[in-house]
This record gives C-alpha cells, structure tokens and sequence, in this order.
C-alpha cells in the first residue's frame, strides 16, 4: 500500500475540516522534528558548519577563525 493510497483512505473517511486539521498536525510535527533534529545535531557537534557558512552568519568569524577567506573578501 502506498502513501497516495492512504491519504485517500484517510480523506475518503474523514470530512474535509478533519482531514484539514489532520494536515496542520502532520506538518507541524514535521516542521518540530526537523528543528530539534537540527538544534540537537548543532549542538552535539555532530554536524559541522564551513567557515563560509559560519561567515554568513558572523561576519567576525573569519578575521578570528580563517584568516584565508579573510584576506581573500578583501580583494
């Protein structure tokens, strides 16, 4: 059975505000999974941020970190 079957299933036998409200709750929960899986894997040092990516996001980690792309964003 695949998933296209059962979301039919599902709204065959749901009235349209459920099936809705179903929805919500399904990306939600989605939405929440991916947040913790990526704060935790941030945090844990699991995952690993460049020093481009970490540029980005502080422009002040290059002159400290890698002073490299430093020197290169001057030119």
């Amino acid at each position: 059975m695949n998933a296209y079957v059962m979301i039919e299933y599902v709204k065959k036998n749901l009235r349209a505000e459920q099936f809705q409200a179903l929805g919500r709750l399904t990306m939600s929960i989605a939405i929440f999974l991916f947040l913790f899986a990526f704060i935790y894997l941030s945090l844990s040092g699991a995952t690993r941020f460049s020093g481009r990516s970490m540029t980005l996001l502080d422009p002040t980690y290059a002159k400290k970190y890698v002073p490299i792309i430093a020197s290169v964003s001057e030119h």
